[in-house]
C-alpha cells in the first residue's frame, strides 16, 4: 500500500466517523430555538409504546450530539491505534446511523409535543444485527444466533400490536 493510499484511506474513516456527531449536533442547534425552553420531552419508550423517561430540552438536545462524539472519538482511537486486527469503523459508523436516528426521534417528539413509539429504531437495530450475521469475523456459531435475534426484532417491531 502506497502512502497516498493510506492518508486517502484515513481521510475517508475520518469522514465516515464525523457525520453522525456533526448531523446531530447540527440537528440540535436548529431545534434549539424550536423546542420550548420549559418542554419536557420524552426520550426513552418501554416494549408498548408508552414514554416512560422525560428530560428537559437541553438535556435532550445535548446527551445523543454527546454520545456520538464519544463513540466516533472511541472508534477513531481504536482504528488508529490499532487495538484490533480488522475494520471497526462499519460497525462504528453503523452506531452512530442509529444514535442519529434515536436523535431524529427524540427531537420529532420534543417538536411535535407526543410521545411516538419509535419503531423504525428497534428495526434498525433488526438490521443491525443481521448485519452482524453476514460479517465473517464473527464466529460461526454466533451467525445463527445473530440472525434469528436480527429476524426476531424485525418481526417485533413492526408485528406487534399497540
Amino acid at each position: 500500500m502506497d502512502e497516498s493510499h493510506g492518508s486517502r484511506s484515513i481521510l475517508w474513516k475520518l469522514a465516515l466517523l464525523t457525520c453522525g456527531p456533526l448531523l446531530t449536533t447540527a440537528l440540535s442547534v436548529w431545534a434549539f430555538s424550536q423546542v420550548p425552553a420549559d418542554a419536557v420531552v420524552p426520550v426513552h419508550w418501554n416494549a408498548i409504546g408508552e414514554a416512560d423517561r422525560y428530560v428537559s430540552r437541553l438535556e435532550a438536545l445535548l446527551t445523543l450530539p454527546i454520545v456520538s462524539i464519544v463513540v466516533s472519538l472511541v472508534a477513531w482511537l481504536v482504528d488508529m491505534l490499532g487495538g484490533v486486527q480488522r475494520n471497526v469503523v462499519p460497525g462504528w459508523v453503523l452506531i452512530s446511523l442509529m444514535l442519529v436516528t434515536a436523535h431524529g426521534f427524540v427531537l420529532q417528539a420534543a417538536l411535535s409535543g407526543r410521545a411516538v413509539l419509535p419503531r423504525v429504531i428497534v428495526g434498525v437495530l433488526g438490521l443491525a444485527v443481521l448485519t452482524l450475521a453476514g460479517r465473517p469475523s464473527v464466529p460461526a456459531r454466533w451467525r445463527w444466533a445473530a440472525a434469528l435475534l436480527g429476524c426476531a426484532v424485525l418481526v417485533a417491531a413492526f408485528a406487534v400490536p399497540l
